[in-house]
């Protein structure tokens, strides 16, 4: 398997949980467990059948996380009886702890490890961390003493 699809499945898997603790209280459709496994089939063959373009860089990753996760949001509403609004509502709230989630993780993997490489991961390994890091520092340095003058 190659590095991109082990990111999409990884990816996919952690919507697809993220979504089932956001949506844990809504309203069930009969057969619940068959259609949440249907879900479950349905996303990750989606996700195993789009295109590895691992040379493609940010914008190729942006397009398919974004598009595997609107794959992923019409799927709940095979399974619970709710308004769109809700479910719609329930997927950006998935995504969004996703996203905290792989930051928080990366950065923790960054400052433990000193591997700064993983912190971007496929979304471009070419940049400088350590420069974004010493800016980032800088800045709310320069905020906190501004403040305080």
């Amino acid at each position: 398997m190659t590095n991109a699809l082990i990111n999409k499945l990884l990816f996919i898997m952690e919507i697809v949980l993220a979504e089932l603790v956001y949506t844990i209280h809504l309203k069930k459709r009969p057969r619940y467990y068959l259609r949440l496994a249907l879900y479950v089939a349905i996303s990750l063959l989606i996700s195993v059948i789009f295109p590895n373009y691992e040379k493609g860089g940010f914008l190729y990753s942006a397009f398919m996380f974004l598009t595997l996760f609107l794959v992923t949001v019409p799927l709940l509403r095979l399974c619970y009886d709710e308004k769109w609004v809700n479910l719609l509502f329930c997927g950006i709230s998935a995504y969004t702890t996703q996203h905290l989630a792989y930051t928080i993780t990366s950065i923790a993997n960054g400052v433990a490890f000193g591997d700064t490489s993983f912190i971007l991961g496929i979304y471009g390994s070419q940049v400088d961390f350590t420069v974004v890091n010493e800016r980032f520092i800088l800045n709310i340095l320069t905020r906190y003493v501004r403040k305080r003058i």
